[in-house]
C-alpha cells in the first residue's frame, strides 16, 4: 500500500510541475472527462505468476510413508494365492495394506522387499507383478494409493483451518485447497495468497485469483500456500469532515469519497499509474489540450506540444503520478466521478473553497 508520505511527496511533485506550466506545459494533470473514463477505469495489471504455465494435474507418484492397497489375481487354481480346486476364473486376493518404508520399499509376501518409490501406482503394479511372476501363476497385480504423506500441500496464515491437505488422484485446485482450509479469515479484497513451489514464491490477491480462472491451477506435491491480510486503503485529505482519513478501498467511488466534503467545488484524485496507462492518458489529454489550445491550468500552449519528453520518455519501471481534477458541484462531472472506482493507494484531495488550481498547488508546496 502506498504510504501517506509517498502520496504527499507525489502531490508536491505534481504541484511543482504545475507551477511551471509556462515552461513545461501539459504535465500529468487532467480534468475528468468522458473520454478519459475508459483509461482511468482500466483494471490493474496482474502479472501472470510463474505457476500458471504448469496447469495440469500432477502425476501420482509413490513415496516413503505412503499407504497402498495391493490386489493379486491368479487366473487358475493351484497357484501361490489360489488353492487347488478354485474356480478357473481365478480369485482376487487382497493383501493387508502396505506402507512404503523410509527407503521407499514394501515387503511383499513371498517376494520380499521391493522398492517402488518414485513410481506411479500403475508402474508399481508392474514391478510387483514381475517380482511375483516366478512364484505365482500368471499373476496380475493392482496397486491403489490409499493415503499419501508425500503428496500433500500446506495451507497456513489467514485461513480458518490451517494445516496439511492430501492431493487426491484427481488433483487439487488452488481455490479448493483454500476452501478446504475453511476459507480466508478476512475479506478477499484484503487477502493476498503466496504460493511457494520448489523455492519460488508467487503472490496474487485473492480477489484476482477468484476472478480469473487461469490462476486457479492444480497444486503440486510440496506446495505451500500462505494467506496474509494486507488492507487496501485510500487517503482522503484536505477540507473534509473529520479531517484527513484513511478509508477502505473496496467499493468506494471518487464521488462517494468527495461526498464527505459536501460543499466542495473542486477535488483531485492522485493515482500512481503504470507507464503504459499514463501514456494512454497522456494521448487523451493531449488531444483535449490541442483542441482547447490551453494546458490543464488554462495557460495558452503557444504552439508547444502538450506533453514534453520528460513525461512520455520516462521508462524506469516506476509508476507515474497522475492527478485528475473535477468539480463536485457540477452534476455532469459528479456523475463521471461516480463511475471512477478508487483503488489501493489512491489519494483524494479536497482544497478549501474558492481556491484556484494554481493556489492549491502553491498551498501544497
Amino acid at each position: 500500500m502506498i504510504t501517506r508520505g509517498l502520496i504527499l511527496a507525489s502531490i508536491l511533485v505534481l504541484a511543482c510541475c504545475a507551477q511551471q506550466q509556462a515552461a513545461h506545459p501539459g504535465q500529468m494533470l487532467a480534468q475528468v472527462t468522458p473520454d478519459l473514463l475508459p483509461v482511468v477505469n482500466e483494471p490493474d495489471d496482474v502479472a501472470l505468476p510463474d505457476f500458471v504455465s504448469d496447469v495440469g494435474v500432477a502425476p501420482v507418484v509413490l513415496g516413503p510413508g505412503d499407504l497402498i492397497a495391493v490386489s493379486v489375481v491368479e487366473p487358475a487354481g493351484g497357484g501361490l494365492f489360489t488353492p487347488l480346486g478354485a474356480a478357473s476364473t481365478g480369485k482376487i486376493t487382497r493383501l493387508p495394506p502396505l506402507t512404503l518404508d523410509a527407503s521407499g520399499a514394501v515387503v511383499l509376501p513371498f517376494a520380499g522387499r521391493v522398492e517402488i518409490s518414485g513410481l506411479s501406482p500403475a508402474d508399481a503394479s508392474i514391478k510387483l507383478q514381475q517380482s511375483l511372476s516366478r512364484l505365482a501363476i500368471r499373476p496380475q497385480v493392482q496397486v491403489v494409493l490409499q493415503t499419501s504423506v508425500t503428496r500433500q500441500v500446506t495451507v497456513t496464515g489467514a485461513v480458518r483451518h490451517p494445516g496439511s491437505q492430501q492431493i487426491p488422484t484427481s488433483g487439487l485446485l488452488l481455490l479448493d485447497a483454500i476452501t478446504a482450509a475453511g476459507g480466508a479469515s478476512a475479506n478477499t479484497y484484503d487477502t493476498t495468497v503466496e504460493l511457494d513451489r520448489a523455492g519460488t514464491q508467487n503472490r496474487i490477491r485473492l480477489d484476482d485469483l477468484a476472478g480469473q480462472p487461469i490462476f486457479n491451477v492444480n497444486l503440486r506435491q510440496g506446495d505451500r500456500l500462505a494467506l496474509t491480510v494486507e488492507p487496501h486503503r485510500i487517503s482522503l485529505l484536505g477540507a473534509v469532515a473529520g479531517g484527513n482519513q484513511d478509508l477502505p478501498a473496496q467499493g468506494e467511488s471518487l464521488a462517494q469519497a468527495v461526498a464527505r466534503a459536501p460543499r466542495a467545488t473542486q477535488a483531485y484524485l492522485l493515482r500512481q499509474e503504470p507507464r503504459d496507462t499514463a501514456l494512454r492518458l497522456a494521448a487523451v489529454i493531449a488531444r483535449q489540450q490541442r483542441a482547447a489550445g490551453t494546458d490543464s491550468l488554462g495557460n495558452a500552449l503557444a504552439g508547444q506540444e502538450p506533453f514534453p519528453p520528460a513525461i512520455t520518455a520516462r521508462n524506469d519501471g516506476r509508476p507515474i503520478p497522475v492527478m485528475f481534477s473535477f468539480n463536485p458541484s457540477d452534476p455532469s462531472q459528479l456523475m463521471l466521478a461516480a463511475q471512477i472506482g478508487l483503488r489501493d493507494g489512491d489519494a483524494v484531495f479536497v482544497p478549501a473553497a474558492n481556491k484556484s488550481a494554481a493556489s492549491v498547488f502553491a498551498w501544497l508546496r
